[in-house]
């Protein structure tokens, strides 16, 4: 079960960030220019919306869901950060009564427009001043069952997409929305 919430997080980190990018600008010779400007990792996005911090380890993203990773650990083989976003999976060790995971992935997006005319059931619009002043969207979805759920919160700005999907099984707190955007939010730079 723990795998099975860890790759429905991953499916959702991959279907909502993956598809926005291609993760760089290419060079005459076809190959990905690594440098953060060529990714579109400078400050702001030509509307001046705010785009991706640049995140260089999973180190870096901990401390912003630290009330939520209480008992769990990185996982470090199906972690990467770089110039042009990052995935960070934490979970629970292998044994332990208390099963959780989280997955946090940012990718930069290139005036990719963040609100979608409609947001299809069971998505659900979370409301956040902050995102709408950065001309974005704020949604979550979840998939509860019988014996564990999982919640994944998507924020989108022209310029950057970020999202935190939640695995939990019994009865401990799931990752909330204000932990959400709030670890959203200090992910963006203008």
């Amino acid at each position: 079960m723990r795998w099975a919430i860890a790759a429905a997080g991953l499916a959702a980190v991959l279907l909502t960030t993956g598809c926005a990018s291609d993760g760089g600008d290419r060079t005459e010779s076809g190959a990905r220019d690594a440098s953060p400007t060529a990714a579109g990792s400078k400050a702001g996005g030509s509307n001046g919306s705010p785009t991706l911090r640049p995140i260089t380890s999973c180190d870096e993203v901990a401390p912003l869901v630290a009330p939520y990773l209480q008992g769990m650990q990185l996982i470090a083989e199906a972690s990467t950060a770089g110039h042009d976003g990052f995935t960070c999976h934490w979970t629970t060790p292998v044994g332990s009564s208390d099963t959780r995971n989280l997955t946090v992935g940012g990718t930069v997006v290139d005036d990719v427009p963040p609100r979608p005319d409609q947001l299809p059931p069971p998505m659900t619009e979370v409301k956040d001043e902050r995102i709408a002043a950065m001309h974005g969207i704020a949604w979550s979805y979840s998939l509860p069952n019988d014996y564990s759920s999982a919640v994944t919160y998507t924020i989108r700005t022209p310029h950057a997409a970020i999202v935190l999907t939640a695995g939990q099984w019994g009865d401990r707190p799931a990752l909330d929305p204000k932990t959400a955007i709030d670890a959203a939010v200090k992910l963006l730079i203008a």
